[in-house]
């Protein structure tokens, strides 16, 4: 009988790779972490640029000063999602402004020490509005999960009353949106009424308590903070305003 082949060593087991651990980059182009980040490392030439730009009197400010102004001008916006149809599918684009879809961001691409400091800011900083729950899952599930997790502020914009219920039916398990592990950090669920009537205090009871009885389970023994605001403002008119970069405000009831 010949004899039998002695079996194969085990491998010792490999560590995955850390989602911030820094990954060379290529001689040209750009590289991205798992986490979605831009490796920003300078290479080559970049390093004396980088290091003629910590000179800037911007950048010679304290940390705690420079936190404050990238928090002035990335936050205090309110995102929403802009779908433009292609020949082939849905493209969509989340944005503060469809008449300067990229204002909001020139910052982050000002040098390499501002994206390092201030990357994530727009996503803790500013609300994410949606008009249901199948747009916000739909239009979040585009983003990674480390992304996702430094959502604080979502939201819902209801045209009128009658989309109240609409929200009360909405099933979050059967949508796979369970608040809070899909947004970890989720710290408040904002829920905007329009068009209501300022005079029927009835009416505008029973639409927070219906928002209240759907959410108010998927908030429970969290830090979630959850607010109802009811408008009289007209919808169309404050979406048509907000297309054209008006401003964002409306009254309240």
């Amino acid at each position: 009988m010949a004899p039998r082949k002695a079996p194969k060593a085990k491998k010792a087991p490999t560590l995955k790779k850390s989602a911030d651990k820094v990954v060379k980059r290529p001689a040209r182009g750009f590289h991205k972490f798992r986490n979605g980040l831009l490796n920003v490392t300078p290479k080559g030439g970049e390093k004396v640029i980088t290091k003629s730009n910590q000179n800037s009197p911007l950048l010679r400010l304290p940390p705690e000063i420079r936190n404050q102004v990238w928090e002035l001008v990335l936050g205090g916006e309110v995102f929403r999602a802009v779908f433009t149809p292609s020949n082939l599918h849905t493209k969509y684009k989340l944005t503060s402004s469809p008449a300067e879809p990229t204002k909001e961001m020139a910052l982050l691409r000002t040098c390499r020490q501002i994206y390092a400091e201030a990357a994530m800011m727009p996503l803790i900083l500013n609300k994410f509005s949606f008009e249901c729950v199948f747009e916000a899952k739909y239009v979040l599930s585009k983003l990674k999960t480390h992304q996702r997790k430094h959502i604080a502020h979502l939201q819902f914009e209801l045209s009128r009353p009658s989309r109240v219920s609409v929200l009360a039916r909405s099933d979050f398990h059967r949508f796979r949106f369970p608040l809070p592990g899909y947004l970890p950090g989720l710290k408040e669920l904002r829920v905007c009424i329009f068009s209501v009537s300022a005079t029927d205090e009835t009416a505008r009871g029973e639409n927070e308590r219906q928002v209240r009885k759907k959410l108010e389970p998927h908030t429970q023994g969290t830090s979630i903070e959850l607010n109802v605001e009811q408008t009289e403002f007209d919808w169309e008119s404050y979406h048509h305003s907000w297309r054209g970069n008006k401003s964002e405000t409306y009254p309240a009831v």
